[in-house]
């Protein structure tokens, strides 16, 4: 944002949008990860951290993500996938 708001130019802009939208999917890249409890071996940690680290950033929660994402691969493919 600082940069967009220092260096007022359409391609500043484009480049910012671009960067933020990189972190963005990185924060949801590691929110997938959490979500199958691969970012730390404590469960109560994996979720504490995640939510506030990666799906909160978001305005997203780990927990409906969870539930909607692990249903997915009991039935990978299917019509309501």
């Amino acid at each position: 944002f600082w940069v967009g708001i220092q260096f007022s130019h359409p391609l500043t802009y484009l480049g910012v949008i671009v960067l933020m939208a990189r972190q963005q999917l990185a924060l949801g890249l590691l929110m997938h990860d959490a979500a199958h409890s691969r970012l730390f071996k404590s469960k109560a940690w994996n979720d504490y951290v995640c939510q506030f680290l990666c799906s909160g950033p978001l305005f997203f929660s780990l927990y409906s993500y969870k539930h909607s994402h692990l249903k997915h691969h009991l039935n990978p493919l299917a019509p309501d996938d």
